[in-house]
């Protein structure tokens, strides 16, 4: 467990960790941009430096800086908190012995996501190869735009 998650997450401003990602442009005491959470042709992606979090008015994905890193770089908490740490050259400071235990545990995590990920490259390469391949461009377009 980090002890001074606190003192990391306040470290940075969120506007700093989210403009690294995502364009943003200043609205009044907000800022805004593309949500990169969905596909969108105008704005709803809003962060707020005063409250710290952002908000997407489209899709409703919302957070602060961790949660962002999360989500948009698949990052776990811990190394959201790394990460932001490093930038500002805040020490991490975990409970005794529980670095090495999540190190072992975040290893073990990443090769199962790994694992997972192939399977599902499979998956998906067999189901392409079996099923919309096959199909002539009118039955495609009949199953697709049906409806």
């Amino acid at each position: 467990m980090i002890t001074n998650d606190k003192e990391i997450k306040e470290s940075v401003s969120i506007v700093d960790i989210i403009k690294e990602h995502v364009d943003l442009t200043r609205k009044g005491a907000s800022y805004q941009g593309l949500c990169p959470f969905h596909h969108e042709k105008t704005p709803s992606f809003s962060v707020s430096p005063n409250k710290g979090i952002y908000k997407c008015f489209g899709c409703g994905a919302s957070g602060d800086g961790v949660q962002f890193l999360m989500d948009h770089k698949g990052m776990t908490y811990p190394e959201a908190l790394e990460y932001i740490a490093q930038r500002a050259k805040v020490n991490v400071e975990y409970q005794v012995g529980d670095k090495d235990e999540w190190m072992k545990q975040h290893k073990e995590l990443k090769d199962k996501q790994g694992k997972l990920k192939n399977l599902f490259t499979k998956v998906y390469t067999f189901l392409w190869n079996h099923t919309w391949q096959h199909l002539s461009l009118a039955e495609y377009e009949r199953l697709t735009f049906a409806g």
